[in-house]
């Protein structure tokens, strides 16, 4: 008896797998890319750019800026109001960056003298 079950839950088993690793992989297929300020890109006064648009965990952000004079630094909530990255944020200055978002708050600043200040700053939420 024990033989019969076998064979026939074996069909079953490999269709939950199945389904299993397809949940991973359109997972990873939804994630979408975006140009962060299209065709401006990562600029003073982008703070209203994420506005309207819906962003998921995974999506990749891609900043473009002139390499030297900008950059992107990830920082929290304080990091953001203060316009003040701390010590040992995670920084890129290639000019061509990509980032991924988390769930939750994401908040990125541009940390070059006087930037920040100009609203080269912007926070998107992931639910």
């Amino acid at each position: 008896m024990a033989k019969e079950c076998s064979l026939t839950c074996q069909p079953s088993l490999f269709v939950i797998t199945v389904l299993f690793a397809l949940q991973f992989c359109c997972e990873n297929i939804s994630a979408r890319k975006f140009l962060v300020g299209g065709s401006k890109g990562w600029a003073s006064n982008i703070g209203d750019w994420p506005k309207g648009k819906t962003f998921h965990t995974g999506d990749e952000l891609e900043f473009s800026y002139i390499r030297g004079k900008h950059n992107v630094v990830v920082v929290d909530k304080h990091g953001y109001d203060t316009c003040e990255a701390p010590s040992g944020a995670y920084e890129q200055s290639s000019g061509f960056d990509h980032i991924y978002l988390k769930k939750g708050e994401n908040y990125f600043i541009c940390s070059k003298p006087g930037q920040c200040k100009l609203n080269m700053k912007m926070m998107i939420n992931v639910e």
